[in-house]
Order: C-alpha cells, then structure tokens, then sequence
C-alpha cells in the first residue's frame, strides 16, 4: 500500500521511501477527513537553511526586501497567464531563470534549491520553466515542512482503512494483468494472485468486474495492460515521451547520539558530487521514527536514474563516497555518532516535468475514448 509513498522497518526503525515524509498535503488532509479519518500526528521542522561561508543560515535570510532581482521574480510568479505557462511547459528553468536576469549570488541559490527540491530534479537545464514557476510559488509565504511521525505510510493506511470501514476492500500480491475493455467502455480487470516463480508462469487469475477503473501505476505500463489500438495515436505518442523518471541516492543512518540538536531542514548544492542534497536529523522532529534512546538521520540527493544501471554502479559508490566527505564537513566526526549506516537508491516511477513533458504535454486524467478508465498520480 503506498506505491512509492511508502516506508519500511528496518532494525525498528521506520524509514520513508525518500523525502515524501516531509511532503504533507493540505488537500490531502481534507480527503481524509471527507471520508471521516483524521490526519496522522506529524511533528515540525523550526527552519530550512543551507550551508554557506561554513555556517549554517536560514534559506529565506538569501532574500532581501528591497533586491530588485526579488521584485522581477515575484512580478513573473504571480502575473503569469494560463497561455504564457503552457508556452513555459517547453521551456527550461534555467532558460526562463536567464531571462529575468537574476543576477544576485543568494537569491540565484534560494531559488535553485526550491526549484530542484520541488520537481526531483538534479538540475535546472532538465525542469521544465513552468514547473519551476509551480515549485517556486510556496516560498511567496514562509515554508512550512512537517514530518510524519510514523512514516509516510500512516497517510496510506488511512486511506485505505477507509475504504475497508466504507465497504471496500483492499486485496494485495493482487496484479492487475489485463484491463478489460469492450465496445470503448471498461467492463473490468483480470487479476493474478500469488508470486511468479517462473519466467513466463501464468498465475491463478480471476475476473472482476467494474465499470470504472483508476490505474495508478506509471503511466508507461499503460500498454502491458491494454492494447495501444484501442487509443488514438497522438495520446500513445504521449505516453510513450514520459517514460523519463526522477531518482534519490543517499544515507541513512541510525546513531547513538543526534548529529545535530536543532530540528533543521538542511538543503544545498554539494560541491563534491554536482548534485543538490537534503540533511536532516528525523526523529528531531519525530522521536517515533527509531527505537526509545536511538537516533535517525537521512540524507538524500537529487540524481539520474541512470546512475542505478549496471555501467554506472562504479560511478554511484564513489558518488557515496563523496556525500561521506560532505556530511563530514557539515557534521565532523558524524560517523562515530552512528550505529549502522545504510547507503539507498530510490527510483520514483513518476514522469519527470522536464521541458515537452510537463503541462500540456501530458494526457489528463481520463483515457480518451474509453469510458470508465482514468490516471490517477502524475
């Protein structure tokens, strides 16, 4: 349950699938309450701040008042047209950030981060201008970053224990292998049970009938489990572009000891690896998230997808190593603090909002000529 909003246990600690723990929904809290669940506890970070100089500062003290440079950007944010940001769908952030010609070092930063932050992606030559313009339009009012307190996977399970307590029933090691689909309308799903021990093994399957059907995995699985006749060509053309995803590598540790007191959000660019990276101490903000008397840290840093693939396995180790380095500057001694520590790699299948994959380059939410099927996630 969860999908990559999900966590898991790992020597009684609970550890979210990359940053979503830090990432809580407003709209999200609403659903819940609409269908008479309440939100799940969170606790709250004090502040984001990078570091710069070799300290630590708050990342809204980059901005200044009266910066003209702040002026052009929230002119740009908040006069922005629906037709001016379906031509900036095309466009780079980097290219649209040159074209207001920011020029101040600290706020050129600030913005950078948020951008990168907000999209998951490594740098600003792959994000999408318009995407950039919805990430940026938060740090209008100061952040607000919360923790859940067990794990991102609490939202989900309340989700789902909704739909239990309304009627419904949630089956997992359930695949959904066919989409079944007659005269343009959903008639149902074929589902296969049970764990494949064989290539090529067809499983116990089962029809169940629906007149709706929600796919919520990645969009580009949509033709394992329909024909791409049954589509017009120019949204399989579509579908077939977003297959690009977002990716994290990073650390956690558990430790003995906080590496820092302070419950900071800590976000900069590493100078060591080229890619911008999040610190943060959880269990600062969320004791719950390791054992009574234990402490947990994570680190996560913004990559390619590619670096998982065998040809770049050499390149990812030494790119652990780096962030090593880093955290030793930021938190010297850092690994005598800790108990254990576990390198990661996260690939999110989510298409990445790179420019000609965001906006109006993407289909919406409902299957064109197929009624009863609709998208669901990014």
């Amino acid at each position: 349950i969860g999908g990559r909003a999900t966590s898991f246990e790992w020597k009684g600690y609970t550890l979210n699938v990359g940053p979503h723990g830090g990432v809580v929904d407003r709209e999200l809290d609403g659903l819940l309450r609409r269908v008479g669940r309440e939100p799940p506890p969170v606790g709250k970070f004090d502040d984001a701040v990078t570091y710069k100089d070799g300290a630590f500062v708050p990342l809204l003290s980059l901005i200044r008042p009266d910066d003209p440079d702040l002026l052009k950007l929230m002119t740009a944010l908040v006069e922005v047209s629906p037709d001016e940001l379906a031509v900036l769908d095309a466009v780079s952030a980097k290219d649209w950030l040159d074209s207001l010609a920011i020029r101040d070092d600290d706020l050129r930063t600030l913005l950078t981060l948020g951008v990168l932050v907000g999209t998951t992606l490594p740098r600003l030559e792959d994000v999408a201008a318009s995407a950039a313009i919805e990430a940026l339009r938060p740090l209008t009012s100061p952040p607000e970053i919360c923790w859940t307190c067990h794990g991102v996977i609490s939202y989900m399970q309340e989700l789902a224990d909704a739909v239990t307590e309304n009627g419904g029933e949630v089956r997992t090691n359930a695949e959904v292998t066919k989409i079944l689909v007659e005269n343009s309308r959903v008639m149902g799903v074929l589902v296969e049970e049970g764990k494949k021990e064989l290539p090529g093994e067809v499983r116990e399957g089962y029809v169940l009938e629906a007149p709706v059907v929600v796919a919520a995995f990645p969009i580009w699985d949509l033709f394992e489990v329909t024909s791409k006749g049954l589509y017009p060509a120019w949204f399989v053309e579509r579908v077939e572009m977003l297959n690009r995803t977002t990716a994290f590598f990073g650390i956690y540790a558990g430790c003995k000891e906080p590496l820092f007191e302070e419950k900071w959000w800590v976000l900069m660019e590493s100078p060591r690896t080229g890619y911008p990276f999040a610190a943060y101490m959880e269990t600062n903000v969320c004791p719950q998230l390791a054992p009574e008397g234990e402490y947990l840290f994570n680190c996560c840093y913004l990559a390619e997808p590619e670096l998982n693939k065998a040809e770049q396995r050499e390149h990812l180790h030494e790119l652990f190593e780096l962030a090593r380095q880093d955290l030793e500057e930021l938190y010297p001694g850092w690994e005598d603090k800790c108990l254990w520590i576990k390198p990661f790699f996260h690939e999110f299948e989510e298409p990445a909002r790179t420019p000609g994959r965001a906006g109006v380059f993407r289909p919406g939410p409902k299957a064109p000529g197929i009624k009863g099927l609709y998208f669901a996630g990014d």
